[in-house]
């Protein structure tokens, strides 16, 4: 079984590394505020597989669309399953039984990505006034939290997790990587790949019912109710 390689040193993007909560609450933010002002959207799909992995019946696959702004620089990868539903992570995207394939067709949806925001980033006269004033107020933001340390935008950041980040988050994001090393090393300049600290458990009790961080908050009530019973 693979176990992560975690190093907490953001100036190797070769390893896989540990994002704190409050890393990702920032980041959340800086994209809500960014994308009231600019839409550009950057999309790709991703097949997500239900049927039993050891059969080559994919009758049940749906696909999943991978979303983000041009100023949203990351993306969060939930691989919880069953457990999925009680509420996730804003724009967390659902993708269960992470696997080799999942984790190449990953890889080739975030250069589809990263191809589209190169396309956009030759923005007009008007656009990238609204961007540097997104940027003053995104400073002034980070000024009220200056002990935090983001990812640096050179980079396209990838976070995974699972409900308390012991087992799938981890080994998700190390699949990932591996899968990187070996088929896409000109990718690993840039992207840097996270595994969330606490999981979805964690975030949930620091946050609750936010909805700046937390989607499907009435789903989460209705779980913590039947858990309860």
């Amino acid at each position: 079984m693979l176990k992560p390689e975690v190093n907490n040193n953001n100036n190797n993007a070769a390893t896989v590394q540990v994002m704190e909560r409050d890393t990702l609450k920032e980041m959340i933010l800086q994209t809500t505020l960014s994308s009231s002002s600019l839409s550009n959207n950057a999309n790709a799909t991703i097949t997500n597989s239900t049927t039993n992995t050891s059969s080559t019946n994919n009758a049940n696959a749906t696909t999943t669309t991978l979303t983000t702004t041009t100023q949203q620089n990351f993306i969060i990868i939930d691989v919880r399953d069953a457990d999925f539903e009680g509420g996730n992570i804003k724009h967390a995207i659902n993708i269960p039984y992470f696997d080799e394939n999942k984790a190449i067709e990953l890889a080739n949806k975030i250069i589809e990505i990263l191809n589209e925001k190169e396309n956009n980033s030759l923005q007009t006269t008007r656009a990238k006034k609204q961007l540097l004033l997104i940027q003053q107020l995104q400073k002034n933001s980070l000024q009220k939290s200056s002990q935090l340390l983001l990812p640096s935008q050179q980079y396209f950041t990838i976070i995974f997790h699972c409900y308390y980040c012991r087992m799938r988050g981890p080994t998700a994001s190390k699949c990932f990587l591996e899968i990187i090393q070996k088929n896409f090393p000109d990718l690993l300049k840039k992207i840097k790949i996270y595994y969330l600290k606490g999981g979805w458990s964690g975030w949930k009790k620091q946050f609750k019912q936010d909805e700046r961080f937390i989607e499907n908050s009435k789903q989460l009530n209705g779980f913590i109710r039947a858990v309860r019973k």
